[in-house]
């Protein structure tokens, strides 16, 4: 499974960024969700972002402990909080920054598709953030980032 963003159709209302900061840190904290809306105010344009699942991924190449391991039924990279010693080097890998080391967390976090039932697409009013099935290739990768392009007019990146 893959998340498809549409950026056109995203007003910002911040319900994906809410609802994953709840899933995953049981708090209303959007400085700790896993996905993001980057915007350009001044052209009025937004873009929801979180994790590829890259299908060669960097962010799993870098880890010394192997704790970012795959999750074959849903395609989603996730982090083994046993394996995990937060040393960041995932984050460094992330050419995307869609990987995070949150104050207070002792282990390095990103999306990882809900355990197969995303929270953001299911709560998205606009359907911006859908749930498409298949693995993310290069191509979809490539074919995203140009989208995020067109919308924020550069790289569309958290770093």
């Amino acid at each position: 499974m893959q998340l498809r963003i549409d950026p056109t159709k995203c007003t910002g209302c911040q319900l994906c960024v809410i609802y994953c900061s709840v899933k995953h840190r049981r708090a209303v904290d959007p400085s700790k969700a896993n996905i993001t809306i980057l915007a350009d105010h001044a052209a009025h344009t937004r873009l929801p972002l979180t994790c590829f699942q890259c299908p060669d991924a960097p962010c799993q190449a870098a880890c010394p402990t192997e704790a970012i391991l795959r999750n074959e039924e849903t395609n989603a990279l996730w982090v083994e909080r046993e394996l995990c010693i937060a040393c960041g080097a995932c984050v460094a890998a992330c050419p995307y920054g869609n990987m995070f080391l949150f104050d207070g967390e002792e282990c390095a976090q990103k999306c990882d598709l809900c355990d197969g039932s995303p929270e953001c697409a299911a709560v998205c009013p606009q359907a911006a953030i859908t749930v498409a099935e298949g693995k993310m290739s290069d191509g979809d990768i490539a074919a995203a980032l140009e989208r995020g392009r067109a919308v924020l007019g550069k790289d569309p990146v958290r770093r």
